[in-house]
């Protein structure tokens, strides 16, 4: 009668491996993000200052978006960098490498820095992807989203991202009978930094966290820290410069009384962007 050998791994030795694996992962997740985003060591970082739909004049998910990107940051900078470097709504020095957590509805520099004028039309733009924010380019003028965020309530327009050359509208966030999202659109850039000479000639990055609506903008600490989608950005850009766009899922959390992320982000697209 033939043997039956039957082999068990302990406890321990596949507790090693995990241990192995999580430390395997963190240091590529750190080499990798060294070389995409190792400029936010000295970078300024500012959140948008207008939302016409509610008093508070900071948007409180864009507000919370830069308190995820800090965490982030400092998790994979933080020998170089101390943790009191952020949380300020002062203006940026616009000489150095700079951050702009909110989209062009809500934070003036990235407005200025994707191409739009003061009305909000598209005057110059080298990406191949925007947002409309006039609302007769809006893919259904009529439908209302209702926003809730720590219980505050308000109301927007249904912002989506579109083709910047035909205005064809590409990303369109999925929105309820009840005006509730139940999908967002995050856009990230990196791009070079050209609102001064100083910042052109010393090759100064800008880098813009802009969702369609701001409750993509909470996903940024999910999407900076996706292996995959880090991955994807070091394998597919080679000049430093790029349009990320994912799309996230939208749950309500009771606990918070906000829509909040849900799972992991789905990379939509990544443009490699060409430095002019």
């Amino acid at each position: 009668m033939p043997s039956v050998v039957i082999s068990t791994v302990g406890p321990a030795i596949v507790l090693v491996k995990w241990l192995k694996d999580e430390y395997t992962k963190l240091r590529d997740k750190k080499e990798l993000y060294e070389h995409l985003f190792g400029f936010l060591k000295e970078a300024e970082v500012s959140v948008g200052e207008i939302n016409p739909w509610i008093r508070d004049n900071v948007p409180p998910d864009d507000r919370e978006a830069l308190t995820t990107l800090k965490s982030v940051i400092y998790k994979f900078f933080k020998e170089e960098r101390e943790e009191e470097w952020i949380g300020t709504f002062r203006p940026v020095d616009k000489n150095q490498n700079i951050c702009s957590v909110g989209g062009p509805v809500s934070h003036q520099d990235t407005r200025k820095a994707m191409g739009y004028d003061e009305s909000g039309k598209i005057k110059a733009t080298d990406l191949p992807y925007v947002f409309n924010i006039q609302k007769e380019e809006l893919e259904f003028p009529d439908v209302r989203v209702k926003r809730v965020f720590g219980g505050k309530i308000w109301y927007e327009p249904n912002w989506c991202i579109v083709d910047a050359h035909t205005k064809e509208p590409i990303y369109v966030p999925e929105v309820t009978d009840d005006g509730i999202l139940k999908t967002d659109f995050l856009m990230i850039i990196v791009g070079p930094n050209k609102f001064t000479k100083t910042a052109i000639h010393s090759g100064k990055k800008h880098m813009m966290i802009a969702g369609a609506h701001g409750v993509a903008n909470l996903a940024v600490s999910k999407v900076l820290r996706d292996l995959k989608i880090l991955q994807k950005l070091d394998s597919e850009v080679k000049t430093g410069y790029f349009q990320l766009i994912v799309e996230i899922k939208i749950k309500w959390s009771r606990l918070r009384k906000s829509y909040i992320p849900k799972g992991s982000p789905r990379i939509c697209t990544i443009e490699e962007l060409k430095v002019t």
